[in-house]
């Protein structure tokens, strides 16, 4: 057999989703590694790791809308590519500005384009609340934190402080969240909470989108590659992949 010589071309797509969210199941086994001790420079790292969990669980969830857009809107080649005379009115107008449009406006264009069930608002809220806690992380924006504590006598040469509570400025309303800590005292329990709820939205997508699939390579407890659907439950998902969230 004859092998062709000489310069080739060839394309192929870059899916960041499937990489984002490996990261994100990589950083939740290593955060949860650490010990948990009063050391400062373990907190760090467990605060470090939690936040680059918290920030690639939500990038999985955006890149998987942004891929199922090129493949609905973009890529002529696909199964799944919709003619621009078969698309909703304002599809066309919308994808022009994809870049700076909201998470929120673009699922919503998928959505209606695909006549998907509407995403239960259970899992919405969470998502709300994970882009929420994501923006600020990402952005960085100082903010202000109240720390209640109070300072006792030991003896002569000696005074103990002791924290009694520690919380975000009531004036902020921005981290009054019902599922995360404030940004800075973000623990593994926030990770788990982020790569599950990214995990329930992203289930819930893949099971209506049908047909498409990823390979996750990951790399905690020695390589493994793992088959992605959303075929399965987030409980299993999670149990396949040994992970405790």
């Amino acid at each position: 057999m004859k092998y062709p010589t000489g310069k080739q071309k060839h394309s192929f797509t870059i899916n960041f989703f499937e990489q984002h969210l490996a990261q994100a199941l990589d950083d939740l086994w290593r955060v949860g590694g650490i010990e948990e001790d009063y050391s400062h420079d373990n907190f760090l790292i467990r605060w470090r790791l939690s936040i680059s969990c918290i920030l690639h669980s939500f990038y999985a969830l955006d890149s998987l809308v942004n891929f199922l857009a090129y493949e609905y809107f973009e890529n002529s080649k696909s199964n799944w590519y919709i003619e621009i005379e078969d698309r909703e009115f304002f599809t066309e107008k919308h994808l022009k500005d994809w870049q700076k449009l909201s998470f929120e406006k673009r699922i919503n264009i998928v959505w209606k384009e695909q006549g998907f069930a509407s995403i239960p608002q259970e899992i919405n809220n969470k998502i709300t609340e994970l882009k929420n806690l994501r923006n600020w992380v990402a952005h960085g924006n100082p903010y202000t934190i109240i720390v209640e504590h109070e300072f006792i006598r030991v003896d002569d040469e000696t005074v103990r402080g002791i924290t009694h509570a520690t919380y975000p400025d009531p004036n902020q309303k921005g981290f009054q969240s019902e599922e995360y800590k404030s940004p800075a005292y973000l623990t593994k329990d926030d990770a788990q909470k982020a790569v599950r709820h990214a995990l329930e939205c992203i289930v819930f997508i893949l099971n209506q989108a049908k047909g498409f699939h990823v390979i996750l390579k990951t790399f905690y407890g020695g390589k493994k590659e793992y088959w992605f659907d959303g075929n399965k439950p987030v409980d299993e998902v999670l149990r396949d992949l040994s992970i405790d969230a």
